[in-house]
């Protein structure tokens, strides 16, 4: 879930988490704490937080998948 450029100078540019910060979300969901009180304290919206706990309910980790991206415009024999 990666978000670029804000058009608007007071939103925040949002980035992609990396697996330790999505750790310590789930660690501190596991310890019974909010999902407001995380996002909080660790100054992250509320739904990247909800989308971190979402992965880690739906497949057991919270390690992001890596995509493969936009596939070349040629190929190699081109």
């Amino acid at each position: 879930m990666t978000l670029t450029g804000a058009t608007n100078s007071n939103m925040k540019i949002r980035r992609q988490l990396d697996d330790y910060t999505c750790g310590l979300i789930i660690g501190r969901y596991l310890a019974k704490q909010k999902i407001a009180q995380i996002s909080r304290e660790m100054d992250i919206p509320k739904s990247t937080v909800s989308d971190c706990i979402n992965r880690y309910n739906k497949t057991g980790t919270g390690v992001i998948v890596k995509r493969s991206g936009r596939p070349p415009k040629l190929s190699k024999r081109d």
